[in-house]
């Protein structure tokens, strides 16, 4: 599973971070090991949807409206940049025919699990290594999970782009050929 992940890795910075995550699991010593691994997943993904969805350029977006008291963006609206970038919801909607939005929620429930293992309870600290097993490739596999939807999605996206750009060209073609 750790290799699917790393092949979604862009930068030197996101795959040190993922295997100095993973380090965390071998520090049995660590009674920790398993929050300070969860905590570094999620700011792994907060790191992603930040560099694949800069502020600059999401808040350039004619879908995009100030929904946070600090005026940044969601972590919504991050998923939306990555997968439609600038296009607008309208034509994503009505001439592509898709709705981004559907595969959300599947992200979100993963990014949630990643987070609530963030979290230092009597459950999660100095965990027996047996439970720290099952719940890291439980983390893990939400992680992958959140990377294929992603790439899913995005792959719809430009599959329907792209047939609908031939379309248009085809039209135009024709018309212009028959005047």
């Amino acid at each position: 599973m750790e290799a699917k992940i790393l092949k979604y890795l862009e930068t030197e910075f996101e795959k040190g971070l993922f295997l100095a995550s993973i380090n965390y699991l071998n520090n049995h010593d660590d009674p920790l090991r398993f929050n300070s691994f969860s905590y570094s997943l999620r700011e792994l993904v907060r790191n992603i949807f930040a560099a694949r969805a800069p502020d600059e350029l999401l808040k350039c977006c004619s879908w995009f409206r100030v929904e946070t008291d600090n005026g940044m963006p969601t972590r919504q609206q991050r998923y939306i940049y990555c997968i439609q970038g600038g296009l607008s919801h309208s034509f994503v909607r009505s001439d592509l025919d898709m709705d981004i939005l559907s595969f959300w929620k599947d992200i979100k429930d993963s990014i949630d699990t990643l987070s609530k293992y963030t979290h230092v309870t009597e459950g999660t600290f100095g965990i027996p290594q047996e439970q720290c097993d099952k719940l890291s490739a439980e983390a893990l596999s939400s992680l992958l999970d959140i990377f294929d939807l992603m790439s899913d999605a995005k792959t719809e996206l430009i599959f329907k782009l792209e047939k609908r750009i031939n379309q248009e060209l085809m039209s135009t073609f024709i018309s212009n050929a028959m005047s």
